[in-house]
């Protein structure tokens, strides 16, 4: 049984990392602008990560709906493409703590057709929230 357990503890150790999840960055200029002239469509169910200005999570939402599987979701909006995000998201609560107004939030979500909206809009459905440096 020991002679197993080191060959699968070596293997374990150097396979890959499943876990992480890639995100499309967003944060140069050119590609931020991009992806707000199109809406996100171009990123349509894609993950993405942007930086927006702390206050435009830090308002009253624009509207609140509810989602498929039956929670509430907090819409937000933010230029062409709306901000979405469960009001118990644990990194949403903290974020709202740790930031001013003037703060800038690291966004990372999935962008996907918005909520109860019409016209095609895209909306970014927010995983996790952190400052941005």
């Amino acid at each position: 049984m020991r002679r197993l357990l080191i060959p699968i503890l070596l293997l374990a150790l150097a396979a890959p990392a499943h876990g992480e999840v890639s995100y499309r960055s967003l944060t140069r200029p050119k590609d931020e602008a991009a992806f707000y002239k199109c809406g996100g469509r171009s990123h349509r169910g894609k993950r993405v990560h942007l930086h927006v200005p702390a206050g435009r999570l830090r308002g009253k939402p624009k509207r609140i709906v509810h989602g498929a599987r039956g929670g509430r979701l907090l819409l937000f909006e933010n230029r062409s493409v709306p901000l979405v995000v469960s009001p118990g998201n644990v990194y949403f609560r903290k974020i709202l703590q740790r930031t001013g107004p003037g703060d800038r939030i690291c966004v990372k979500g999935t962008v996907q057709t918005e909520p109860l909206g019409g016209k095609g809009r895209h909306a970014i459905f927010i995983h996790t929230l952190k400052t941005a440096p």
